[in-house]
């Protein structure tokens, strides 16, 4: 027996150890289960608060206004656009948007949604129907006042049109779901309905237009400064052209120096140091004219139709002239006397040079 006692004592010990793992086992899920609870009637309080917040006019028209804020920024007309803090319920409107050539939208979004939300917190399906409607009318009944109110009047240059901003596109298709003529209702009345996703659209044009705005602002600016540049280029232009015609003008002063120093310093030079007033080498560097490349370049020897023979060069020419010139010098010099063609022009006698005394080294 003494076994089957043991047994019996170590499975009852287990099964003692078993329920009190099971009550703390239990009494922690009756806490959680009570915090749980806690949580839920706390969110329900929160719920109901947010509801009837929203059923105010003054909270409604602040989740409009937040909505109707982020619509604009995401349109980027931040820039552009002027926010009217709402003093009432029907008052001046929320937004102001600027466009261009100084003209103005006019934005209103205090559009009532109380029975939009009671229709989402009844259960009966007669009951959501009617509410349904009861916001339609609502709407409806918004629109008229914002006709009343006439915010093109207000504004000397805005369009003769408001736009009513419906926070959220369900409560546009549920006003339009239970009155089909509410959109032609408000274009009747100048009152535009706009949901979010339409009046970022809106927004988006004006934004073009301030891009269009800025472009034709900026191109009188462009013009006048490519005016001003031009003249700028006419005058550099004028003073190359002013640098240009003085080094072609030198370049010829310069040439025609090199031409008057081959053909008249240089004979007279070697003649003076054939008539021994110097003992110096008959040797001069050779000069060349400057210009183009196309005046520094020796042009090739004409050669004459008639007789298909190379002409000498007008260097050669000049040489054969200065040498010719030289001889007939020296054969009058000496008193010899020369039959001149009938061609030649007669020269006057130069006279001798004067002798120049030899200085003799001691």
């Amino acid at each position: 027996m003494e076994p089957l006692k043991s047994s019996l004592d170590r499975v009852d010990s287990r099964i003692g150890k078993l329920e009190r793992d099971r009550a703390a086992a239990y009494a922690a899920l009756s806490q959680q289960v009570e915090s749980l609870m806690r949580t839920q009637v706390s969110l329900q309080g929160e719920t109901a608060h947010l509801a009837s917040a929203l059923r105010t006019p003054a909270s409604r028209g602040r989740w409009g206004e937040v909505q109707l804020r982020r619509v604009v920024e995401l349109a980027g007309m931040i820039p552009h656009c002027d926010f009217i803090e709402p003093s009432a319920a029907v008052g001046p409107p929320d937004l102001i948007v600027q466009l261009p050539n100084a003209r103005t939208i006019a934005v209103d979004s205090k559009a009532s949604l109380a029975a939009y939300l009671d229709s989402v917190d009844t259960v009966n399906e007669a009951d959501r129907i009617e509410k349904r409607r009861q916001y339609a009318a609502q709407v409806r009944a918004h629109v008229t006042q914002l006709s009343a109110q006439e915010y093109w009047d207000q504004f000397p240059q805005s369009p003769e049109f408001v736009v009513a901003f419906l926070p959220d596109e369900s409560l546009f298709s549920a006003a339009l779901e239970y009155d089909p003529e509410l959109l032609e209702f408000g274009v009747e009345r100048r009152v535009i309905l706009a949901t979010p996703t339409t009046l970022i659209s809106l927004l988006r044009a004006v934004a073009w237009g301030w891009k269009q705005e800025m472009v034709a602002l900026n191109a009188t600016e462009i013009r006048d400064l490519g005016k001003a540049r031009y003249d700028q280029l006419h005058s550099l232009a004028g003073n190359l052209a002013e640098v240009q015609h003085g080094l072609h003008s030198a370049t010829a002063s310069f040439n025609r120096a090199i031409g008057a120093f081959e053909s008249i310093v240089i004979p007279s030079a070697r003649r003076l140091n054939e008539l021994g007033a110097s003992a110096g080498e008959d040797n001069f560097p050779p000069l060349q004219k400057t210009g183009t490349p196309s005046h520094t370049q020796q042009a090739p020897p004409h050669i004459d139709p008639a007789s298909e023979q190379p002409r000498p060069s007008t260097a050669v020419l000049a040489d054969h002239s200065v040498a010719a010139l030289l001889s007939l010098h020296s054969a009058l010099s000496n008193g010899d006397n020369v039959a001149m063609p009938p061609e030649f022009i007669p020269l006057q006698e130069i006279p001798e040079p004067a002798e120049i005394p030899v200085q003799t080294q001691i």
